[in-house]
């Protein structure tokens, strides 16, 4: 699921096109979806989607710098998505910049707070929340911290209470 948070909803019918011809080639045949997501960028730059399954395309295959350059367009075209500057922290690590990871890091959390907060506890959507806050937290090396989050949830009444540790 690619999360979207922009104002443009309809995207280039082409360039939708070439996104979901490349999709079938993820995983499989990663250059080829590469191929395709790029042309679906040059016909539609703001096109989120095909920037996004981009980049998840190039870190298959170990092109970490140049999945950089297209996640930091993605963070560029919804700067208040979490998840796409979580991507961008992730993206940093991969490279060894912890620095630039950490900023993205606190920034994505920083921006799920605000959404965790309006959330009802007792809602699904609360315990996804808190997992992807949880694994942020590790990310930035609060590790206690973060699994304890993560434990909360897999106690919660939506895991019937299984004891997961």
């Amino acid at each position: 699921m690619v999360p979207t948070t922009n104002k443009r909803t309809f995207a280039n019918p082409q360039a939708v096109k070439l996104n979901d011809s490349a999709l079938k080639w993820m995983g499989v045949r990663p250059l080829e979806a590469i191929g395709l997501l790029k042309q679906a960028i040059k016909i539609d730059t703001n096109y989120s989607a095909a920037y996004y399954n981009l980049t998840l395309n190039l870190n298959l295959i170990g092109n970490y710098q140049e999945a950089l350059k297209y996640v930091t367009r993605l963070v560029k075209l919804q700067p208040k998505n979490f998840f796409y500057h979580s991507m961008l922290g992730g993206e940093y690590d991969l490279i060894g910049d912890s620095i630039h990871a950490l900023h993205e890091y606190k920034l994505s959390l920083s921006l799920q707070s605000k959404i965790i907060e309006k959330l009802d506890p007792n809602d699904k959507l609360y315990n996804g929340q808190m997992f992807m806050k949880g694994n942020l937290l590790i990310n930035m090396g609060m590790d206690k911290e973060g699994q304890e989050v993560i434990r909360k949830i897999y106690s919660s009444r939506y895991f019937n209470g299984v004891n997961w540790h």
